[in-house]
């Protein structure tokens, strides 16, 4: 090794020990409430602290390094549990520095004699009354509730949400300027360049091109994923279903899955066969509309004549399902405790007034 990489490893080595020494004992105290057992807690924030020596080039500078560091912690508390598994994983440690984790936790009093960490951690609050009610979650919901009640991350750190398909960013950007980590989805390369203007230098959202029928996602990769603005109904019932499927798949246990759309009932109420608008451009944009109430399919084509006369025709068919049609599908998906609203405070029954809103969750097993 150069002299000026050895100097370039040992200030980032500083950098990383910098941020991490504060957190460590709070990095124990969830591993212990998530594991519920101490040698596995520690192992649990070693496996951690590796992978975020191995990752810390792609940490951004003056961000969150907490909320980075407890994604990494929680990601790996996930593969252990999902393997069910409680040995350590095999991670490569011949580029972390010699003996680094073990004497940060020798200095924090881990793994001998002392008082528990996680005592210090949890004297802020009602450590039995918290401490029963965690113990009782079921092991995902476990450990957003430590993350959060514990551990002061707001639930904006802790959600990973898929917003599908994405557009220009319509609500990707929105959600990620509030601080949520959202990944995009959008089979337009024009949308999504879009979308990707309009983000500028920012971090998020992270955009993807691909197809719902395929998600390139791993499984159990998100807390949320949103359906938006009539965005299924273009394919088969099957395929529809199958859709259903693939946001079940990726969602982690106890994920949500909000969708939102024109409905039967609503489309009966508003019907209009023909529309038109001006444009900013000078172009006449037409819309025209049949409908087949016996197979729910709605045929729309769309008609562009721009100032200099050229004319622009493109059609679609849109199936528009009902409530009841929804909740059958998402149930063949495989989700389960669907709610259908009106309204996005879920407050009122769905309606021929207002577009639908569903909301399925993903079962805890």
């Amino acid at each position: 090794m150069m002299a000026g990489e050895a100097t370039d490893t040992i200030s980032v080595q500083a950098e990383f020990e910098a941020l991490f020494s504060p957190i460590l004992q709070m990095a124990y105290g969830t591993s212990l409430r998530l594991t519920r057992n101490r040698s596995e807690a520690e192992d649990l924030v070693q496996d951690a602290a590796l992978l975020a020596y191995k990752a810390f080039g792609t940490f951004q500078r003056g961000t969150n390094f907490k909320a980075w560091f407890f994604r990494i912690l929680t990601n790996a508390f996930y593969s252990r549990h999902r393997k069910e598994k409680h040995e350590k994983a095999n991670l490569s440690t011949d580029d972390v520095p010699a003996l680094y984790l073990y004497s940060k936790t020798a200095e924090a009093g881990l793994g001998g004699s002392g008082r528990d960490p996680v005592s210090a951690i949890m004297d802020r609050l009602d450590a039995d009354r918290v401490g029963e009610a965690l113990e009782a979650l079921p092991v995902d919901y476990r450990m957003v509730a430590t993350l959060y009640f514990i551990d002061d991350l707001s639930y904006q750190q802790i959600a990973e949400v898929l917003d599908c398909p994405c557009g220009f960013g319509r609500h990707a950007l929105v959600l990620a300027g509030a601080g949520y980590c959202v990944t995009g989805l959008d089979r337009s390369e024009v949308q999504l360049a879009e979308a990707e203007r309009l983000r500028g230098d920012a971090d998020w959202p992270v955009l993807v091109r691909g197809d719902y029928r395929d998600l390139p996602f791993a499984d159990e990769s998100f807390d949320v994923a949103l359906n938006l603005f009539s965005s299924l109904g273009y394919l088969e019932r099957d395929e529809d279903v199958g859709v259903l499927h693939e946001f079940r798949r990726v969602l982690r246990p106890g994920g949500t899955l909000v969708l939102e759309t024109m409905h039967r009932d609503r489309l009966a109420r508003i019907f209009l066969p023909r529309t038109w608008d001006w444009l900013p451009d000078g172009s006449l944009f037409v819309q025209e509309r049949t409908v087949d109430w016996i197979s729910s399919e709605l045929s729309t084509r769309h008609i562009a004549v721009g100032p200099d006369g050229e004319r622009i025709e493109r059609g679609f068919v849109h199936r528009l399902y009902t409530a009841t049609e929804w909740v059958a599908m998402l149930l063949e998906a495989g989700f389960a405790t669907i709610e259908c609203f009106s309204d996005w405070a879920g407050t009122r029954p769905p309606s021929p007034e207002h577009r639908l809103i569903v909301r399925a969750r993903r079962v805890v097993e």
